[in-house]
């Protein structure tokens, strides 16, 4: 008599419950982003975005508004040492941001402070105070006198609301898709690469500005690289070797993962050129499996035997040029200038949200979603043309 046996769950058999629970997590991260965004929205303004080692950030007005501290002459790379006397020096380097917002919160727009902070060479501020002679490292410690104000509610729509109405579509847009067929493997792909996408686009500005929620982002970042790889192992049809060993299907996705974990750690650290690497990492994971899925969909392109095999491939080269795009101008203004364009970040919260649209309309286009293509085509469409108006009234709003 045979024994009986009980059958062992599969990475295929639990995709779609990994899947669901991928959307959910997502989901939530959006609401979590909201929220501290509208917390941060609430404390009165420095009149910089800063680091977290409180250092000034690069990012300016898009809108032509008053930022207090950028106007009153502090500038990239100064570091924030001391407000009103508090001394954020003597806090752990990974709760002095925490300590700063905790003390502009107990003064009101309008309030004037006195900031310390340092600089490294270079002229100091008209009406800033120096002690001292200059360091023999080139250091000036100055205080500067700041008038706190509310933060611009035009800065906000451009640095906020891009970014989290993206991920808001993308990640309702990926629910329907899902919920409609949950068992699909290429629907369950897409559907896990939009989430990404969507915590990535929203969690921009809580990276910006340095909010304790950016972990999640920075694990995002890393992710959506691999699975992009996923993507391009898999779509317009799986590669043989996939066919055979299945397991490297999932690999890039676990890889991935394992980097994001890495980063998010190397985020958290205590010392400044630690977090930068962290970041670094998750970028490079994210450019990697984007440059990846772009150069795959090329080759399928030119291999292709069949109009829908072109046709799929031709929709996912346009999104993925498009997403990559924000960041090849941004090192060209680096190489060029020495320094980032503050205004893309509105096009790095809007134009890679098209990488996981074309690939939820390539699907579509494929037959994966049968008597459903029109209505998926339509609301794609619809997707498309609000993220674009979006993004063309925010930046032109931001040259003026």
């Amino acid at each position: 008599m045979q024994a009986s046996s009980t059958p062992r769950p599969t990475i295929r058999g639990l995709a779609p419950a990994l899947t669901a629970v991928g959307l959910l997590i997502a989901g939530l991260l959006l609401l979590v982003y909201a929220v501290s965004a509208a917390a941060w929205l609430d404390r009165p303004f420095l009149g910089a975005f800063v680091e977290r080692d409180l250092t000034i950030g690069a990012a300016e007005s898009l809108v032509g508004a008053a930022w207090p501290a950028l106007n009153a002459g502090l500038r990239q790379g100064d570091r924030l040492t001391a407000l009103d006397g508090a001394d954020l020096e003597a806090v752990p380097v990974a709760e002095r941001l925490d300590a700063l917002y905790d003390l502009l919160v107990e003064r009101a727009p309008g309030d004037t402070v006195t900031v310390r902070f340092e600089r490294e060479g270079g002229a100091v501020p008209a009406g800033a105070q120096c002690a001292g002679p200059e360091s023999p490292g080139g250091v000036h410690t100055c205080t500067l006198g700041v008038m706190l104000a509310d933060f611009p509610a035009g800065d906000f729509a451009a640095y906020f609301a891009p970014g989290w109405i993206a991920g808001a579509i993308l990640w309702g847009l990926a629910t329907l898709f899902f919920a409609r067929r949950p068992a699909n493997s290429l629907v369950q792909i897409v559907t896990l690469v939009a989430a990404a996408f969507a915590v990535l686009v929203a969690g921009q500005f809580a990276a910006l500005t340095a909010q304790t929620a950016a972990w999640p982002w920075v694990v995002a970042l890393a992710l959506s690289g691999g699975l992009l790889v996923v993507l391009a192992l898999e779509v317009p049809y799986r590669f043989v070797a996939v066919e055979q060993m299945p397991a490297l299907g999932v690999a890039p996705a676990v890889a991935a993962l394992a980097a994001g974990a890495a980063s998010a750690t190397l985020y958290g650290a205590h010392d400044a050129e630690t977090s930068r690497l962290g970041l670094g990492l998750a970028l490079g994971t994210h450019v990697l499996g984007s440059v990846i899925l772009l150069a795959g969909m090329l080759w399928r392109r030119r291999r292709a035997s069949s109009l829908a095999v072109r046709s799929q491939s031709t929709i996912l080269v346009f999104g993925a040029f498009l997403a990559l795009l924000p960041l090849a101008a941004w090192l060209v203004a680096l190489i060029v200038s020495g320094a980032g364009v503050p205004a893309l970040a509105v096009l790095t919260q809007t134009l890679p949200a098209l990488l996981p649209l074309s690939a939820l309309f390539a699907v579509a286009q494929g037959g994966q979603l049968d008597t459903d293509r029109l209505a998926a085509r339509a609301g794609l469409y619809a997707a498309l043309l609000a993220l674009l108006t979006l993004s063309y009234f925010v930046l032109v709003a931001g040259v003026a």
